[in-house]
């Protein structure tokens, strides 16, 4: 075969659109070819990375205009509808919030193995979820996403563990504050607030990730970001830390949402709380957001406002403000 197309190419011919002429080699009719389909990978990654910048802005439109910088909050944006109160400790009751569904999943690549390990996950935590969607989304970083066509009716902080972080920050600080506050009788709150802010930082709860839940490798991220991998380059691993400590987080959201938020407590005095204290006490954290909420508050100034400015989905740089007494720092 290699001769037939040799002799072609002494004769003169035209291969895939390019002419070759006498006395053309074969390896140049090759390497030619080779950049041809180079090219078009290129050519099918950007539109791949087109049609997913469409689709994110697509999902987020609604989200977008809540994230504007706004001087105050509209009532439509808190005062929905009253939710009963046992909702909020077992959040099943209560079926409006749940519009992910496994079958959502389909448009992210799944490693193979890693239903599997999920499994193994739910036995090491002590936790049978009886819906596996909280964990997977728990699980699941937005980047994951980067070369997915994501359907406009699916919203993509939902399907990622976006919303998960901020509610599993919430019921990680609340178990932390009342741990704090019962094993500390005599502490001060500027204590509580140290001591906290050393249990629940992102280098505590990375450690906890990868130690001692052992989830750093099953969180799907974008195909150049393995967290399996290893690398000194700052950016990377201060992305690696804030995504790890994120993913503990979720799984405590995943964990209230599925069963209640008496195992979510549980999960934290147990699981969590044991080995963050191991780290906090044995390393010196300096945290600089409460340092300078400390300095505002101990000269009259209040509590610092934060706004965040929206950026694309898979962006590794945040613009973030400060704000303090109505003025931008």
């Amino acid at each position: 075969m290699v001769a037939t197309v040799a002799k072609r190419i002494r004769g003169g011919v035209r291969v895939h659109g390019i002419r070759i002429d006498a006395p053309s080699s074969l390896l140049g009719c090759r390497l030619m070819s080779q950049q041809q389909q180079q090219q078009q990978q290129q050519q099918q990654r950007s539109a791949a990375g087109r049609d997913f910048k469409k689709a994110s802005l697509e999902n987020n439109r609604n989200a977008d205009d809540h994230h504007k910088i706004q001087t105050r909050v509209d009532a439509k944006d808190i005062a929905a509808k009253p939710i009963a109160s046992e909702c909020l400790v077992r959040p099943t009751l209560n079926s409006d919030w749940q519009v992910i569904t496994k079958d959502h999943f389909k448009v992210i690549p799944i490693p193979k193995g890693w239903e599997q390990e999920l499994e193994k996950l739910q036995k090491r935590i002590d936790v049978r979820f009886n819906d596996t969607t909280h964990l997977k989304c728990a699980l699941t970083h937005h980047g994951a996403f980067t070369h997915n066509q994501v359907a406009g009716e699916v919203p993509a902080h939902r399907l990622s563990n976006r919303s998960l972080e901020f509610l599993g920050d919430s019921i990680l600080s609340m178990a932390v504050a009342s741990y704090l506050f019962q094993a500390q009788p005599l502490h001060q709150e500027g204590q509580l607030t140290q001591s906290k802010s050393a249990l629940v930082n992102n280098q505590t709860l990375s450690k906890v990730c990868v130690n001692d839940l052992q989830i750093h490798k099953l969180i799907l991220v974008a195909s150049d970001y393995s967290l399996a991998r290893q690398s000194s380059k700052s950016r990377y691993v201060k992305g690696r830390t804030t995504i790890q400590s994120g993913a503990v987080e979720s799984l405590i959201a995943a964990v209230y949402l599925d069963k209640g938020l008496e195992t979510a407590l549980a999960f934290v005095n147990t699981k969590i709380l044991p080995h963050a204290i191991k780290y906090a006490t044995h390393e010196t954290v300096w945290e600089p957001v409460g340092a300078l909420q400390t300095l505002l508050q101990a000269n009259g100034y209040g509590h610092p406002v934060y706004k965040h400015h929206p950026a694309p989905l898979n962006s590794v740089v945040f613009n973030v403000s400060l704000v303090v007494k109505g003025e931008s720092a």
